[in-house]
């Protein structure tokens, strides 16, 4: 749910829960799923907050000054919480209303704006747009359990299901309590409900509006049911945020941001910024700027290879002690998994990507990452600019500003008139943005597919970015998979001293256990090739002793088996005759002459050139 509360900081808050009375303010914070310590108060900011956890969404509750209402206060207030917590998504604007009786809404019923809007009549206000418009529970929502629990909110029957109302809400710097003017408005245009400070809020936060019906909005005000309709609201915005993902919010720009979206470029909406740093609104990014740095998809890759993990396996790396220090301890700026070709690095490289997005100490501390495959020709301008684009995205999602040389360099290589940027303008680049987000980690993948000049470019950069305070790392921090030794004999160990290591030799058995179980249990359903229990296990366990921790090696020799053998006399020659290692693999398809062994050939010259390019070129020539 939360992080240890010690370490909260303005920024880790995402949803604003903004009230206008203090009985609005008791139930929502009645509602809460965990109450959070206050924050140190910030210069300058009189505003009383609640921080709370509701649904794994950190909230801060703030409510209007005492006795203040209407359209200015709440558009006070809405620029205020904005501008102190800097990572807030959206915001909820929870309370009591006056209800509309002819179109059927009753005291203690919920009304949440639909999907239309109107203008009202002018002095009165403006109607709202929901920005969900689809009503949840068929229109009704189930508050009874939480009401019971709260009985002494007010005198009404917790037996009737809370009535949930989409449509118009009518706000204005006017209480509406005359109940011809009231019916006269909501004929016109609609209207469900009328308050006081949704539209102060709209202008200046993306927010949307919850109203529990406490009057009918005329001369028969009274508070007897302010403290009912409070909690039904707060009630409503509760299973709201239930049913929002936290991912989900965390992937939305900020609300900063969304206002510079409306606002386009003009910077007279904006707080001045220092000097040194450009505010978004006046950095203009056109639909295609992101797909200039780069059109590779970071994120499709690596679902895809999230996707081929077996359950069960590659947890032993995430329980590694030396990936446990650099990641929960950080005890060191780097890490290097190494090992051989078709050791599973990849896959596990997709599942550290994962843990440390589920668990990562800093909940805006971005992960990077990049897989190079010589299949496809990665080179280091691919990668820079991949890395390039995640960190802009990152920087544009949190709304916050670039540094002025990086928007220059952005600017000047990727806006509508740009130069073609080349590897050193790559380079200088990413040093910008990386100092920009400092606290990055970064995983690159088969660093050993680049080619030898780029590979030790890319790790000088990286000493120069990752570092160490004491005996902790500061700054960015880089977890690299790669074989032991580059073409030409140089490691990583060699441009990073003394970074741990961690091998998949021994440690993958395990996992390559699993996948030839797995493996041969699906060949067996789609190709049954023996109903001989006994050798299906040998086939197993000489698979496993022979593997030398490599799965590539067992997939291939799974592909022959089931492509050449017909007779378990033929299965059990193939395993008494297993080549040694993957070069020796390829030499045995090269001198296999018919036809379906030749597609298998084609086929498995895939898999050569993870190897070495150098030999599928030489393969294909024969």
């Amino acid at each position: 749910m939360s992080s240890p509360t010690s370490s909260l900081r303005h920024e880790d808050f995402t949803v604003a829960w903004i009230c206008a009375l203090p009985v609005e303010m008791a139930a929502a914070e009645a509602l809460l799923d965990e109450r959070l310590p206050d924050l140190p108060a910030q210069p300058h900011d009189n505003n009383t907050y609640t921080f709370g956890v509701c649904h794994g969404h950190r909230v801060v509750i703030a409510s209007l000054p005492s006795g203040v209402y209407g359209t200015n206060p709440a558009a006070v207030i809405a620029t205020e919480v904005r501008i102190r917590f800097p990572s807030l998504r959206f915001g909820l604007m929870v309370g009591v209303g006056g209800g509309v009786r002819d179109a059927g809404v009753r005291l203690g019923d919920v009304v949440t704006p639909g999907s239309t809007s109107a203008k009202a009549e002018s002095g009165l206000g403006v109607s709202l747009k929901s920005p969900c418009g689809k009503p949840l529970y068929g229109g009704y929502f189930s508050v009874s359990a939480i009401i019971r629990r709260y009985a002494k909110w007010g005198n009404a029957s917790v037996e009737q299901p809370c009535g949930i109302h989409y449509g118009l809400i009518a706000s204005g710097n006017m209480v509406v309590k005359d109940g011809k003017l009231r019916d006269k408005i909501a004929k016109k245009y609609g209207i469900l409900c009328f308050e006081m400070e949704a539209a102060g809020l709209m202008d200046n936060f993306p927010c949307l509006v919850i109203r529990g019906i406490c009057d009918y909005a005329d001369t028969h005000k009274k508070k007897d049911w302010q403290g009912y309709a409070s909690l039904t609201a707060a009630a409503y915005a509760k299973e709201l945020l239930a049913v929002i993902p936290t991912h989900s919010v965390l992937e939305t720009p900020t609300a900063a941001l969304s206002l510079d979206w409306q606002i386009g470029n003009d910077s007279s909406r904006r707080e001045p910024l220092s000097s040194g740093w450009v505010s978004k609104s006046r950095f203009a990014f056109d639909d295609d700027f992101l797909a200039r740095i780069t059109r590779y998809d970071h994120e499709r890759v690596h679902q895809r290879l999230s996707r081929k993990r077996l359950l069960g396996t590659t947890q032993w790396f995430l329980d590694h002690p030396e990936f446990q220090a650099w990641f929960s301890n950080r005890a060191y700026p780097w890490l290097w998994c190494s090992g051989k070709i078709g050791s599973g690095k990849s896959i596990i490289a997709a599942t550290a990507i994962e843990e440390a997005r589920r668990k990562s100490l800093q909940p805006h501390a971005p992960i990077i990452f990049f897989y190079c495959d010589v299949q496809y020709d990665s080179d280091l301008s691919q990668l820079l600019s991949s890395l390039i684009r995640q960190l802009t995205e990152f920087i544009i999602k949190r709304a916050q500003p670039f540094s002025e040389n990086g928007q220059k360099m952005l600017q000047r290589y990727f806006g509508s008139e740009r130069e073609v940027p080349d590897i050193d303008d790559l380079e200088d680049i990413f040093a910008i943005l990386s100092s920009d987000v400092s606290n990055a980690t970064y995983v690159i993948d088969g660093l050993d597919a680049l080619e030898q000049a780029d590979a030790r470019r890319l790790l000088t950069c990286f000493r120069s970015l990752c570092r160490t305070g004491g005996d902790k790392a500061i700054g960015p921090r880089l977890l690299i998979f790669s074989r032991e030794y580059f073409v030409g004999g140089t490691s990583v160990a060699t441009y990073l001293p003394k970074v741990p290591q961690i091998s998949t030799t021994y440690n993958v058995l395990q996992d390559i256990q699993v996948y030839i179980r797995e493996s041969i249990a699906d060949r067996m359903v789609l190709q049954p090739l023996t109903e001989d229990n006994r050798l299906i296990r040998d086939m197993e366990n000489i698979l496993l002793q022979e593997s030398s921790g490599m799965f590539l090696w067992v997939y291939l020799q799974i592909e022959v088996i089931w492509y050449t053998c017909a007779t378990e006399q033929e299965i059990r020659v193939a395993l008494a005759t297993l080549p040694k290692g993957l070069e020796e693999t390829y030499q045995r398809c090269l001198k296999r002459i018919n036809v379906t062994i030749f597609v298998l050939s084609e086929h498995l010259f895939g898999f050569a050139s993870v190897h070495d390019r150098f030999i599928v070129k030489n393969c294909r020539r024969q």
